[in-house]
């Protein structure tokens, strides 16, 4: 399962609650990291209204159940994409 920086507490799983009294994260249950599945995608934000219209404009015959089956297939790629992460090693 891949995981993210939960957003809502920056990963470090504290927030600062009512008061400003610091209590664990609600949204990561204080992991500070939210799997790929818990994330989502919201299907009602203007992101992926627009990103639907984007597709569609490619093919004047595209309606929108298969943009959004091509979106999703997309998506789904999102998950074996490997970062690397940091600076590149100097070469000698």
């Amino acid at each position: 399962m891949t995981t993210t920086r939960c957003l809502s507490c920056s990963g470090s799983g504290k927030v600062m609650g009512g008061g400003m009294l610091i209590k664990d994260c609600t949204n990561c249950s204080g992991s500070g990291k939210i799997g790929k599945e818990q994330v989502g995608m919201d299907k009602n934000s203007p992101h992926y209204k627009e990103a639907i219209r984007n597709i569609k404009a490619l093919s004047k015959d595209m309606d929108d159940k298969q943009a959004e089956k091509i979106f999703d297939d997309e998506y789904s790629k999102l998950d074996k994409i490997e970062v690397k992460r940091g600076r590149p090693k100097k070469s000698r």
